[in-house]
C-alpha cells in the first residue's frame, strides 16, 4: 500500500510518525497525517491550501489541539497506522487510479482526508470533519 508513494508523500508519513512520537500517540492517525500535510512546502497540496487562503497558523492551531486530545502512552515502541488512516491510504489510492495517476501524491492524500470524513463515525474523524467546517475546506472546487 505505502510502496506507490510519491516522495512527498513518503515524507508526510515520515513527519506524521515523528508527530505521533512528539505528542506520545501509538497510532498515527489522520489528524497526524492532515498536521504534516500542512506543515509540508514542498507539495502541491501546500499550493491547494494556498488556494483555500486559509489562516494557516489558526489552521495548524486547530489540528495541533486535536492532536493533543488524542490517547496517549508513557513507553511507545513503535508506532502504528490506526484503522482509519489505513482506510484514507486506501481512498488516497482510489484517488490516484481515478486521475489517472500511478502513484499517491499529497492531493491524493487531502482528497482522500475529505473523502473519509464525511463518514465521520469517531472523535478523530469528527475532528477533522469540524476542522473543515470550520475553515470552509470540501473536496469540490466550489466554495462556500
Amino acid at each position: 500500500m505505502l510502496d506507490n508513494l510519491t516522495q512527498s508523500s513518503q515524507s508526510i508519513v515520515i513527519n506524521a510518525q515523528e508527530i505521533a512520537k512528539e505528542y506520545s500517540n501509538s497510532f498515527i492517525e489522520p489528524l497526524h497525517i492532515l498536521y504534516a500535510i500542512s506543515l509540508s512546502s514542498q507539495s502541491s497540496a501546500d499550493d491547494l491550501m494556498s488556494d483555500l487562503k486559509l489562516n494557516t497558523m489558526l489552521f495548524k492551531d486547530d489540528i495541533k489541539a486535536a492532536i493533543n486530545n488524542l490517547p496517549k502512552v508513557s513507553n511507545q515502541n513503535e508506532i502504528y497506522f490506526s484503522q482509519e488512516t489505513a482506510k484514507i491510504f486506501e481512498l488516497a489510492n482510489t484517488e490516484a487510479k481515478n486521475l489517472k495517476d500511478k502513484f499517491i501524491s499529497p492531493e491524493h492524500l487531502l482528497l482522500a482526508l475529505c473523502d473519509f470524513t464525511q463518514n465521520a463515525q469517531n472523535s478523530t474523524n469528527s475532528d477533522i470533519l469540524r476542522i473543515f467546517n470550520k475553515f470552509s475546506i470540501t473536496k469540490d472546487e466550489k466554495r462556500p
